[in-house]
């Protein structure tokens, strides 16, 4: 019989829905019938369920049918997503509560999921294709809000799944997008990126990194979801001066990740060193872990970073020392990236009472934000006001090197020894053998097997440090002391 010729009658016509569910809609496209057929019967299938809308069975075949389609839709044409939003429209959500967890899926396998569950599963990866994934701030039709509002929606109606089942929704990387577009701002709002960052639970985050092969042919490797999570909180945490949470998450992804890319580490590392000089009772101590990074890095940005840091204890010849050291470590000078430098190095030559040093590097730092277009800050426009500087005048590069050099220091009051021996006491053993020390400013530093005597938990020991083949520090020569 062709279904528009049976009547609407609940106790004899829900049997014969959910046999036109198991032998035609289910089954398709493995059965012998066409696109039309299938929609046709499906929408048939659909009516009947929302005349009968109060019985939880026909709710729940109202659900499976839509989810079906919309599967089909997707296979077909996976951008056509008001196609897909039409049908899953006529789908109640406030009548999902109605439905058993419990369903079989067309593996035949039985799957315990709430029904609203499932449907905001579908939702939400429609969302996310629609609007989301393809979401570019430079392309000027895009909506900021609608991006923003639609990724609000997905994680409220989402829950971050464990690191096997991670891409049953979009959630995770919902958010990772989301603090990718907030990175890409001129002026990035650390405080949104924090806030979207925190959204994931790095213990349930992926680590599976992802292999391809470039445009060249060469094989590249991208991070893993987890990697991108200690990534950016510590970031977000180090420019938000939240210094003990930046340490402390620093110090948990070092541990977590055994294979990093693009420097991660070392950045990370580095946002550690500046974050505990700034909470240390100890800050020469601590402040040589930074400089030692710093110098195997040959980093600018990194002997900025201790510039600054010596700028905030008020020690003015070693901050004047390392900002010379980051204007020379660049081999390519970059003053696009380098400007705060420029302006940083003129303040320390002020608070020297070299003025007229001083003026040339205001003058750059002038001169190129002008070209840029770049808005100067209220107290550079006094200086230059107060010092009659011309701005219209390009800068003279060698000029800047030439005061500068006689400005680096051996910093022989700041030498490091490199085989000084630390104290420190064993907190974890792996079952390989291999272990973590606990140091006096709660950084955790890994031993391997080798060096492992026979220690067990709260053992002192004293260690060197050394590096392994990704220039991370491990203990070395590590001898037990005694016990707490």
């Amino acid at each position: 019989e062709s279904l528009e010729a049976t009547p609407f009658n609940l106790y004899v016509d829900k049997p014969y829905y959910w046999c036109a569910y198991d032998f035609y809609i289910k089954q398709y496209p493995d059965n012998n019938i066409d696109m039309n057929q299938f929609i046709s019967i499906s929408e048939k299938t659909v009516e009947f369920c929302k005349k009968n809308e109060n019985d939880s069975s026909c709710v729940n075949l109202n659900l499976m049918v839509v989810l079906k389609v919309v599967r089909v839709l997707v296979n077909i044409d996976s951008n056509n997503f008001e196609k897909q939003l039409e049908w899953m429209q006529k789908i109640d959500v406030e009548l999902l509560d109605s439905i058993s967890d419990t369903f079989v899926a067309e593996d035949g396998n039985e799957i315990t999921n709430s029904s609203k569950e499932r449907y905001y599963n579908q939702m939400c990866w429609i969302l996310y294709k629609k609007v989301i994934s393809g979401y570019d701030e430079e392309i000027t039709s895009n909506n900021f809000d609608e991006f923003i509002e639609t990724a609000e929606y997905i994680v409220e109606n989402c829950d971050q799944k464990s690191s096997d089942v991670w891409l049953e929704n979009p959630y995770v990387l919902t958010v990772l997008k989301v603090v990718k577009i907030y990175n890409k701002k001129n002026f990035k709002n650390y405080s949104k990126i924090l806030e979207w960052i925190s959204k994931l639970d790095p213990s349930l985050l992926s680590e599976e990194i992802l292999s391809f092969k470039d445009s060249e042919g060469k094989d590249r490797e991208l991070a893993s979801a987890k990697e991108y999570y200690y990534q950016h909180i510590s970031k977000a945490y180090e420019k938000l001066r939240k210094f003990e949470k930046c340490v402390a998450i620093c110090d948990l992804g070092l541990e977590e990740i055994k294979k990093w890319h693009y420097k991660n580490h070392i950045w990370i590392r580095a946002r550690r060193y500046y974050s505990n000089c700034m909470i240390t009772d100890d800050f020469d101590e601590a402040i040589k872990e930074y400089i030692k990074l710093a110098e195997r890095e040959s980093h600018w940005f990194m002997f900025h970073k201790v510039s600054l840091l010596y700028l905030s204890k008020g020690r003015i010849d070693d901050a004047l020392s390392f900002a010379a050291k980051a204007f020379t470590a660049s081999r390519r000078f970059d003053i696009e990236k380098m400007i705060n430098l420029v302006y940083d190095i003129g303040i320390l030559l002020q608070a020297k009472s070299k003025s007229n040093q001083a003026n040339i590097f205001f003058q750059a730092c002038g001169y190129y934000r002008n070209l840029r277009e770049w808005k100067l800050s209220e107290e550079l426009r006094f200086i230059i006001k107060e010092n009659n500087i011309d701005i219209s005048k390009k800068f003279d590069l060698n000029k800047l090197r030439l005061i500068i050099k006689e400005y680096i220091s051996s910093n022989s009051n700041l030498k490091l020894d490199e085989k000084k021996v630390f104290t420190g006491k064993i907190h974890k053993i792996l079952t390989n053998g291999d272990g973590f020390i606990e140091r006096k400013n709660n950084e955790s530093l890994y031993f391997k097997v080798r060096e492992n005597k026979g220690f067990i938990i709260d053992d002192i020991v004293t260690f060197e440090i050394g590096y392994n083949k990704d220039q991370k520090p491990i203990a070395i020569n590590v001898k037990k002391q005694g016990r707490t």
